[in-house]
């Protein structure tokens, strides 16, 4: 490495976000990959949120499409979703095929990936990016943040303001006869609080998936998680009574509802969950798979004109949603992370019982597919469930104000001088 330590990009970080980006940059450019662990391990298994799958360059890695999703709680209340409407099938991807797929591509084009080395300091001379590591000094360009949500890179500029994550634990195990090609999600089981939801679907055939997941202001250890997640599959109709072989256990936290700051960097370009590519909904994998060829375009763009500085970096990273109205939908998903996060087995029973008739919401909420017209419904459907006093309760005070502003479309007159006496300032 003594006569290569010069690149023109060094990513920290070879996950899923790291990795693709680095599959596409690597055909162009010398890029040098570090990864304090083993490159191409994830914590989790995947679905994709929609059927893009040829489009992203992903179609040989499904190892089965899911064309139902049933959502569910334990008092009863449900809403099943044909798809069709707005995507043909959800895709399960077996990710460790997906990131050798990466690494492959990556070492066809030369590149260098450095497992077991740790990023310690950087040193940034004006011109480069000089970059200390546990295995020695390279230097870069660019440098390109991918260690997550808890980089150390991204706490220490104050990028992301995180708000909530996702502690995640799940299984993958021999086939046990989940219902073919139906993905269940966010059906409550134990009736604690933080509620932790049940999701599952069938991988191939010959492994399902089972696992359960919190929304939580603060990410949570394994220990906890497998407790609650070994009771709940014991609960579980699916699973109760059934012999269980485990073929791999998963665990992990994924951020969720993260707002991107202005504190950007010179010569840094953070991606992924570093730079909070994700939704209110913790799909963290499917921003990633559907942006970084473009992502990967315009940062070839930003060397190519040696635009390095802070705020062209921002723009190249920027990730973009199905709908063009992402701001408004990010928001709305959002707001569900934190309902799911602050509300009871009531609440969700009832949210479930009011959208039962409208099924493709559901799904566009899901797929990011919401058009405005599609959000005022949601909001009116809400409203028309819950009194606004109810809703002040549910969500956490820095949501109020955004509510109540969307919410304007559809209060009533009395209704605005309730929320007049309460925000003066409106």
């Amino acid at each position: 490495m003594e006569k290569e330590d010069i690149f023109d990009v060094i990513i920290l970080g070879a996950g899923p976000a790291g990795l693709s980006v680095g599959s596409e940059l690597s055909s162009k450019l010398n890029v040098l990959i570090v990864e304090k662990g083993l490159a191409g391990q994830t914590i989790h298994a995947w679905t994709y949120w929609n059927d893009r799958v040829k489009e992203v360059g992903i179609s040989d890695t499904v190892t089965s499409r899911m064309t139902n999703g049933v959502a569910r709680s334990m008092l009863g209340s449900e809403v099943r979703i044909k798809l069709g409407k707005i995507n043909k099938f959800i895709p399960a991807i077996d990710e460790n095929k997906l990131l050798n797929k990466f690494i492959v591509k990556i070492k066809k084009n030369k590149a260098k990936i450095l497992s077991n080395c740790s990023f310690e300091s950087l040193r940034d001379d004006g011109n480069r990016i000089h970059v200390n590591t546990s295995l020695g000094q390279f230097t870069c360009r660019l440098l390109i943040d991918a260690m997550g949500y808890d980089s150390v890179l991204a706490s220490r500029f104050r990028v992301v303001t995180r708000g909530y994550f996702i502690p995640v634990g799940g299984w993958a195990i021999s086939r046990i006869g989940l219902p073919s090609k139906e993905y269940n999600f966010m059906e409550s089981i134990l009736d604690k609080h933080p509620i932790p939801y049940w999701w599952s679907f069938p991988v191939d055939k010959k492994t399902d998936f089972i696992g359960s997941f919190y929304v939580t202001r603060t990410p949570l250890g394994r220990d906890l998680l497998e407790k609650d997640f070994a009771e709940m599959v014991k609960a579980h109709p699916y699973t109760q009574g059934k012999k269980i072989t485990i073929k791999k256990k998963y665990y992990g936290n994924i951020p969720i509802a993260s707002n991107f700051d202005q504190n950007n960097v010179d010569r840094i370009a953070f991606i992924g969950d570093a730079r909070a590519w994700g939704t209110g909904f913790g799909w963290g994998f499917s921003p990633i798979i559907s942006n970084y060829r473009d992502v990967s375009r315009r940062i070839l763009k930003c060397l190519a004109a040696n635009e390095l500085d802070a705020n062209s970096l921002k723009d190249a990273t920027e990730i973009k949603f199905n709908s063009p109205l992402t701001d408004l939908n990010a928001k709305l998903e959002e707001l569900v992370g934190v309902f799911l996060v602050n509300c009871n087995l009531k609440d969700f029973d009832r949210v479930l019982k009011v959208f039962k008739p409208h099924p493709e919401i559901l799904e566009k909420l899901c797929t990011f597919t919401l058009t405005n017209k599609d959000i005022i419904k949601v909001l009116k459907i809400m409203h028309n469930e819950f009194t606004l006093l109810e809703l002040f309760g549910i969500f956490s005070e820095k949501d109020h104000i955004f509510m109540i502003k969307e919410l304007l479309a559809v209060l009533k007159d009395e209704e605005l001088n309730f929320v007049r006496a309460i925000y003066k300032n409106l």
